[in-house]
């Protein structure tokens, strides 16, 4: 008489169980589905009886990071009762659907430990062949493909077609597989479930359950995964697993792949992958480098995720959704040429180490929210679309944007940020297209300066070379003409102006110091640069660049007061008769706002006839560029 096996009733199961638990249940939800606590009020003195941990962090702990450093009495927090809260909550097969092997007193070929197969001559090849034939059945019940908590040392789907006659899921949930498992060139045609499963774990799974400390399997092995080219044609469920050395999933492809909460100890490679469905990766854990370099034709989801490695996501694609909501990043992080064609979150995310986004393409708003970053967050030749930026007081990120496209981006900060908003962001040949400098005019002015940064309260800035800051002002300048900000516009024309006089006299200074090695080219080189300078500096500072009207009143000013002590020296008195010398100063002016005086007078010398058609040619002239400046600021 054949007998069922009995897997779910042994002691190796209940250890399985605890493993698991311990390790991934957060003590938050543990509280809520035992129904014997009050959530907020069990976390809150467990904060204060850990005294290092605040409770928001107590919250989202594993269930055995917080029964080894509290009174599990106190929080009934005994073994035997966690493990009983969570059957109740989980969907576990209440026994398992295959007979006892022949070999063994209790259990089927999957739940046999490696040992116990070992001793009795069943290889990894008749494993495989056994659940081939269990894949082939032709009986069709819910439990048929369940292969939960199955024991392996070694498995190898290499080159085979995992698919069966109907669609019931394959089920490797809580699995264990300590050595070796290769699928590569494998193709999944249907479902298949992998949570909770732990590959390259503790390979003695006979040992009873004692007491059991938290991290007890996590034993190093040098047993890979290798996934490459593996094509999951339906759903498939890594949720809660532990890769415990290297995970390869290089160009494999998913429709919907779920890695909620799991836990990578070894590299992680999605190099060249491909999710048709959903990639779920929140809560997961990479402890190596993480190469993300996928291709996600849907939604991808790093919410809550550590990596304490590098992360690599360059040349990615993300055709729709992105979301790292509170993920941290304690490596470095490269996504040069990254496309995101959805919408992106990186909200209070922490970046502890490099920030690349060079070359990046953001189609769609992009957000970055409460970001924490030890480094510059670079963003240099990046098309930024729409979105948010905004800056936490504690300690704000600064943002490079030289070289980038920055669209209709809305720049914000808390209340309790003291420097002032664009002090955090690196502007050089930045192209503003669609940005509204109407919101940021109280934080512009009065300098209106894009390109100074100032940092511990010293002011820095990027780049001195005058060619590379008129482009800059330039840019800025057809951005804010785009938008319609003229003040913004006039502002930054001017800058514009200042740096092309300064490019003037860089050149006339270098052909000076070049002299000797080339006399002609340099003499030239220096008059024509010279004279630019020249022209430059005086339109700069009689008009403001055509910007300043009142630069021109200044100047008419000027010119009329030196123009009255020449006429002084030309003894021009018997014009007018006056007591103080006011005469001449009524001259002057009269002189500065006519071609040709009404009345010749009687002793006028040729010099003194010379000064005031001088003079009257000069104000005609400043006449006209103060008409000119004032039509130009009015438009504005």
């Amino acid at each position: 008489m054949s007998r069922t096996c009995s897997y779910f009733s042994s002691n190796a199961w209940e250890r399985r169980l605890d493993q698991y638990i311990h390790q991934f249940w957060e003590i938050e939800h543990f509280f809520r589905e035992s129904d014997v606590h009050e959530v907020s009020d069990s976390i809150n003195e467990i904060a204060n009886d850990l005294n290092d941990i605040d409770a928001d962090t107590v919250a989202r702990l594993p269930v055995g990071q917080v029964i080894e450093r509290v009174d599990t009495e106190k929080y009934n927090l005994e073994r035997e009762f966690i493990r009983e809260i969570w059957r109740e909550q989980a969907d576990l097969p209440q026994e398992c659907p295959y007979e006892v092997h022949e070999t063994s007193d209790q259990f089927c070929v999957c739940h046999m430990s490696p040992s116990e197969r070992r001793a009795v001559g069943l290889t990894s090849d008749d494993v495989l062949a056994w659940i081939q034939s269990k894949l082939d059945s032709s009986v069709v019940e819910k439990e048929a493909y369940s292969f939960v908590g199955a024991r392996f040392r070694r498995l190898d789907f290499s080159a085979e077609i995992i698919t069966t006659d109907d669609n019931y899921p394959i089920d490797f949930r809580y699995a264990q597989i300590t050595d070796e498992f290769d699928c590569q060139d494998a193709v999944f045609d249907q479902v298949i479930r992998f949570k909770g499963a732990q590959f390259a774990c503790q390979a003695d799974s006979d040992a009873e359950s004692g007491d059991l400390k938290y991290g007890d399997h996590f034993v190093d092995f040098d047993a890979n995964i290798d996934f490459t080219r593996s094509e999951f044609r339906k759903k498939v469920d890594f949720k809660f697993v532990l890769f415990g050395s290297d995970a390869s999933f290089n160009n494999a492809a998913f429709g919907p792949g779920m890695f909620n909460y799991g836990l990578f100890r070894g590299r992680a490679d999605f190099m060249a992958a491909t999710f048709e469905g959903k990639a779920d990766f929140s809560k997961a854990q990479f402890e190596q480098a993480a190469i993300l370099n996928a291709d996600y034709k849907s939604a991808a989801i790093y919410n809550y995720t550590t990596f304490s490695n590098d992360v690599a996501i360059w040349t990615t694609t993300f055709q729709e959704k992105a979301e790292f909501w509170a993920t941290s990043f304690q490596g470095n992080l490269n996504a040069r040429y990254a496309e995101f064609h959805g919408q992106v979150r990186f909200e209070e995310v922490t970046f502890e180490g490099e920030v690349t986004f060079d070359h990046a393409n953001f189609e769609e708003n992009v957000h970055f929210r409460d970001v924490s970053s030890e480094s510059i967050i670079s963003l240099r030749d990046t098309v930024l679309t729409s979105g948010l930026i905004r800056l936490p007081a504690n300690r704000p990120p600064f943002y490079d944007l030289r070289r980038a496209v920055v669209g209709d981006i809305d720049l914000r900060c808390d209340d309790g940020l003291t420097d002032d908003l664009f002090e955090y962001f690196y502007v050089q040949k930045t192209e503003f297209s669609d940005f509204d400098f109407t919101e940021y005019s109280a934080n512009l002015r009065p300098h209106w300066n894009l390109h100074t940064n100032d940092i511990d309260g010293t002011p820095i800035e990027l780049d001195a070379d005058p060619a590379t800051l008129e482009a800059t002002y330039l840019k800025a300048k057809k951005g804010a003409n785009e938008v319609g900000h003229n003040k913004a516009a006039s502002e930054f024309f001017f800058h514009e102006m200042r740096f092309r006089k300064q490019q003037h006299a860089q050149r006339a200074h270098e052909s000076l110091s070049e002299i000797f090695a080339e006399p002609y080219q340099s003499i030239r080189e220096g008059i024509f640069s010279g004279t630019r300078w020249v022209s430059n500096a005086t339109l700069g500072f009689i008009a403001g660049y055509g910007e300043r009207p009142r630069n021109v009143i200044y100047s008419s000013l000027f010119v009329i007061l030196v123009f009255a002590v020449g006429y002084k020296f030309l003894d021009a008195a018997n014009v007018y008769a006056g007591v103080i010398g006011e005469e001449y100063i009524l001259l002057s002016f009269q002189s500065f706002i006519t071609f040709i005086l009404g009345q010749t007078p009687d002793q006028a010398t040729f010099w003194f006839e010379f000064f005031t058609a001088l003079q009257g040619f000069i104000g005609a002239f400043l006449i006209a560029l103060l008409v000119f400046t004032l039509t130009r600021s009015i438009h504005r």
